[in-house]
């Protein structure tokens, strides 16, 4: 009995955890609406949803996730080598991810090309992109679980993990306004 008594407490515990994490995580997001608006198109997430702990790769063919980046701002950009829009796309992301503070805020390209990731990295380094950390994601398990079906998309993950929004096109990723909400998401 007693053995059961702690375990409802122990479980309600961690819905107490659960709860009080997704509320901080809407206010900050309540906090930063008015950027949030500001960005075309961008889908706000009604309610945090918490991201996939779906390994991918650095470069270096080391496993990732995105829980490694909590406490910190990640914009993730779903791209591919093949994908035009993709490619049009990614100045704007180079040219953020020099723009911000990189001890609060990621700016993560991963893409989502079948095959090893050297060749990606190949291609990474013929565009001169070898400034920002690029990653791989061969069998596109981050944009399965978090419902991705076209690139480029762009989802917005806070501190706690969760994510904000997402933007399904392409975008100048350098914009003020983008910047400005990652910013104010990363106070």
């Amino acid at each position: 009995m007693v053995h059961q008594i702690i375990k409802y407490i122990c479980a309600l515990s961690v819905c107490l955890i659960v709860s009080i994490s997704a509320d901080h995580a809407s206010a900050q997001n309540r906090k930063c609406e008015k950027e949030i608006h500001q960005i075309k198109n961008f889908e706000l997430s009604s309610t945090p949803i918490p991201m996939t702990e779906a390994p991918f790769f650095n470069m270096k063919g080391e496993p990732v996730s995105l829980q490694d980046y909590k406490g910190k701002v990640v914009l993730l950009n779903h791209w591919a080598i093949w994908c035009a829009p993709c490619l049009r796309e990614m100045p704007s992301i180079m040219r953020l991810s020099k723009s911000v503070d990189p001890e609060k805020i990621v700016i993560m390209p991963l893409s989502m090309d079948r095959g090893k990731a050297s060749k990606v990295h190949r291609f990474v380094m013929k565009k001169e992109w070898s400034e920002t950390a690029f990653f791989h994601d061969p069998k596109m398990s981050v944009a399965k679980e978090s419902g991705i079906q076209t690139i480029p998309a762009t989802q917005i993950i806070d501190k706690t993990g969760a994510e904000v929004g997402r933007l399904v096109g392409t975008y100048e990723w350098d914009a003020p306004e983008v910047v400005d909400l990652l910013n104010c998401l990363a106070k």
